[in-house]
């Protein structure tokens, strides 16, 4: 893994994909090299998390500058 540091950001999504009755809560984790979250960013970060591309942004949660390394540590 690299040395090379991002932007680590926890985004959250809710949609309605199956039909107006039905809520889904989709999810995604994502590192970027720079400390911007455009709307460019928020749809790749939809599609990552499998959301609808019109799904409402629930959260986006900041989660530090780090490694690849540091931020896996612990999983395999």
């Amino acid at each position: 893994m690299s040395n090379v540091t991002n932007h680590y950001y926890y985004f959250a999504f809710k949609d309605s994909a199956e039909g107006p009755s039905t809520e889904r809560n989709t999810a995604a984790t994502l590192g970027m090299l720079e400390q911007k979250v455009t709307r460019q960013f928020i749809q790749h970060a939809k599609k990552v998390a499998g959301a609808a591309p019109d799904a409402f942004m629930s959260c986006c949660t900041y989660l530090g500058e780090m490694t690849s390394a540091e931020f896996h540590e612990g999983f395999e």
